[in-house]
């Protein structure tokens, strides 16, 4: 082979090898992840793992998709393409009475404004069930997910007011914002001042 030949072939190995790379990078992105659906090549779904040796005791129900599993009659306050595709509830106790708590995970596939959100809830909370929601302290945590290991506040607050005195008065909101959706977390006490318990079995959550 000549020396301009072979210059050729090297020529077109490495602009090969960039649009290989260019395409690869694009289809990593959530832009990528709308091009993938809509040639209808599927990512695989997220789930939560649950290790229960770091877990206190506590325990946890199955995955489940939403999405996937909505019936033609579902009749919900959300749109079926903005349900969560991974939802997962850990529990304080499997003797799951009102004297216990728990925490439920769920994952969107889509990207949302988090504080926004967060705000959103806080309001939707107090103005539907018309109790005052007061907000306590936040803290930091971190949960394991295919994007590394993601830090968010979650938030504490106890319910007051009318009717508070027949429901579980503790809550507990935080988002993890992704490159292609968010994880939502809602933790219910019996009391706002026991929402510590559940940071033992929130060890043992993480995104896969």
């Amino acid at each position: 082979m000549s020396k301009t030949k072979k210059n050729v072939v090297i020529a077109i190995a490495i602009m090969l090898l960039v649009v290989a790379v260019s395409i690869f990078v694009l289809l990593s992105t959530p832009f990528g992840n709308n091009i993938k659906k809509a040639i209808g090549i599927a990512s695989p779904v997220p789930t939560f793992a649950f290790d229960k040796s770091v877990a206190g005791g506590w325990w946890a129900a199955d995955n489940y998709n939403s999405k996937e599993n909505v019936t033609d009659d579902y009749k919900g306050g959300e749109p079926k393409e903005k349900l969560p595709v991974a939802s997962r509830i850990i529990f304080q106790s499997k003797d799951t009475t009102v004297d216990s708590c728990f925490v439920m995970y769920s994952y969107y596939d889509y990207v949302v404004d988090t504080e926004a959100l967060l705000k959103e809830k806080e309001n939707y909370s107090a103005n539907t069930t018309k109790v005052t929601l007061n907000k306590l302290n936040s803290e930091e945590l971190s949960i394991h997910t295919p994007e590394g290991v993601k830090s968010y506040q979650l938030h504490h607050y106890s319910i007051s007011g009318p009717g508070s005195e027949q429901m579980q008065r503790g809550m507990s909101l935080g988002y993890v914002k992704l490159s292609g959706g968010y994880i939502a977390i809602n933790g219910i006490c019996p009391e706002g001042d026991q929402m510590d318990k559940a940071l033992d079995g929130m060890k043992g959550i993480s995104l896969i």
